[in-house]
């Protein structure tokens, strides 16, 4: 007993040098260690390559184009006029070749695009939400993971601490019954069974302490703590949370699928105006733009042009209702998916609710039942000081009080579980 003194004392004291944590601490450090979280930052990486890629619509789009080609027919000179340029001058010109080249430069710059560039970026940025939000989802799994791993530890510490007010008593008993052996009261077979059941305590001691330390690991992995730290955790307190007003990740994700849902439309939108630019060409080839020259002339030429182009596709409005529908419809199914969800969720916080209160009510009998459970085992052991009962009896009535303290802390770490259960429901 004085070993198991010392030990729990050295615990005790090397427990208090560290830093207690919470459970909320847990689920923070948690939350920032899980691998998923770096996605986070790579969502945000290539959605500004994205709006990159999308603001360069403003910038000139350049091309170049090299081509020969040889046509079955070219623009040739009528044979009246032939035969009066060669009566007056002697020769006819040849006229164009059939076989031409060019090696062309086309420019052109948006001067209005119908807000179509915008529109990309705010349904790039609607997306890179949405994925933002389904993280927050995934990541929110990992609180039910802590909670687990925390309180399991929880209630192997209540384990432990009434294994070690089991084993009190039966120390205390054991000398005492050593005394009534000695005056001849009691016999020695009695101080044999309560050493018996004293060594029994100290094995459910030991596995006790085998599972916390297993416990112990797990969580300080998912913190990315030392083992050392995580030796102390502070039991919360027991604070039911409001459940009128529903804060949970997945609202925020149907929120952003609408938003994406609304920046499509101004999108779609933009697909029925007209595009305006200026646009300048280039090319050195034959023939050129003078084509009188060139039937003369059989030789390479640079050759320019600048100007200012409209263009309307109208073909867009063919599709334009039937894609507004599919919008609408995509945007029920999102309302559909919010109102399940919400009536699955109102479903288990009613249903938490009433396990809490459950548990409550036990621990109120479990007081009363400790108590009465305490008194009995007082009354033996008062017997057999008197040499009216046995220690067979004293052993029953001290496990039926251990357990009936075990039952306590259990449903007392159970209550509190479920009550972090209902505030990761509604919260």
């Amino acid at each position: 007993m004085k070993q198991l003194f010392i030990s729990v004392c050295c615990w005790f004291i090397a427990s208090s040098a560290m830093a207690q944590l919470t459970i909320e601490d847990c689920q923070k450090l948690a939350e920032e260690n899980y691998p998923l979280v770096q996605r986070y930052g790579l969502l945000d990486e290539t959605t500004q390559y994205t709006l990159q890629n999308i603001a360069r619509g403003w910038l000139p789009q350049v091309n170049m184009l090299a081509q020969g080609t040889y046509q079955s027919a070219v623009t040739e000179w009528p044979d009246n006029l032939l035969n009066l340029m060669q009566s007056v001058g002697g020769t006819a010109p040849e006229g164009m070749h059939r076989d031409q080249y060019k090696i062309a430069l086309n420019v052109e710059q948006a001067i209005y695009e119908g807000g179509s560039i915008k529109a990309q970026k705010e349904v790039a940025s609607a997306d890179n939400l949405i994925q933002q939000k389904q993280l927050d989802v995934d990541m929110y799994a990992v609180r039910q993971r802590v909670n687990d791993l925390y309180f399991g530890m929880l209630l192997t510490d209540e384990y432990l601490e009434q294994n070690e007010i089991h084993q009190e008593l039966l120390q205390d008993n054991i000398r005492k019954m050593e005394s009534l052996v000695k005056n001849g009261v009691a016999i020695e077979s009695d101080i044999d069974a309560l050493k018996a059941e004293l060594l029994t305590a100290k094995q459910s001691a030991n596995n006790l302490q085998s599972q916390r330390k297993s416990l112990q690991q797990v969580l300080a992995l998912f913190i990315n703590k030392e083992t050392t730290e995580v030796a102390q955790l502070v039991k919360p307190e027991a604070t039911l949370p409001s459940v009128e007003n529903i804060n949970r990740p997945e609202l925020q994700l149907f929120a952003a699928q609408k938003n994406k849902l609304e920046a499509q439309e101004k999108l779609l939108k933009t697909s029925l105006l007209p595009r305006v630019s200026f646009f300048a060409q280039g090319f050195y080839g034959y023939p050129g733009y003078n084509m009188f020259e060139d039937m003369y002339k059989h030789e390479w030429s640079l050759n320019g042009m600048v100007g200012i182009k409209a263009a309307w596709n109208i073909s867009s409005f063919y599709n334009h209702k039937t894609d507004l529908k599919k919008l609408a419809v995509a945007r029920k199914q999102i309302d559909n998916a919010e109102d399940t969800f919400l009536f699955n969720n109102r479903l288990q916080s009613t249903q938490q609710q009433e396990t809490v209160s459950r548990y409550q009510k036990l621990m109120a009998d479990d007081d009363e039942i400790i108590t009465l459970r305490q008194s009995v085992r007082q009354s033996v052991e008062r017997k057999i000081q008197h040499g009216t009962a046995d220690a067979n009896t004293l052993v029953q009535e001290l496990t039926r009080e251990n357990t009936a303290r075990q039952n306590r802390s259990t449903h007392e770490i159970e209550m509190l579980q479920a009550i972090y259960n209902l505030k990761n429901t509604v919260n």
